[in-house]
């Protein structure tokens, strides 16, 4: 009579399904991890920008410099100012928009990476 032996560990299937099923957690979680890398990158990159924008609006309002096609370095990064003067239904007043582009190696970008607004008198109104 043969007596069958009971075989202890898994199966080459079963390996593989198991192998199959770590592989595609593994690349879920690369996926997520990517995605949380570069929304870091994007985070940064607005508010260094904001922070440009806000010195930008300060240098006009105590050193009464315009800020218009100023270039600023911070952080690393050179950053172009450029402002947007619009009128306002108080014709005494305009909104002024300060927005700020990064500079890279291919030049300015084309989208903005901040923008501030303010309102401020008109010059001949001072």
């Amino acid at each position: 009579m043969r007596t069958r032996v009971q075989q202890k560990g898994f199966t080459l299937i079963e390996v593989l399904v198991a192998l199959a099923v770590a592989a595609v957690a593994l690349t879920g979680l690369t996926k997520v991890l990517g995605m949380s890398v570069k929304n870091q990158s994007s985070l940064e990159e607005r508010m260094v920008a904001s922070w440009v924008a806000q010195d930008a609006l300060l240098r006009e309002q105590f050193d009464g410099a315009r800020s218009e096609g100023l270039k600023v370095e911070q952080l690393g990064r050179t950053w172009q100012v450029q402002v947007l003067n619009e009128p306002t239904l108080l014709p005494e007043f305009e909104q002024r928009q300060y927005q700020i582009f990064e500079v890279t190696f291919e030049g300015v970008s084309e989208y903005s990476s901040a923008s501030l607004s303010t309102v401020v008198l008109k010059e001949n109104f001072r």
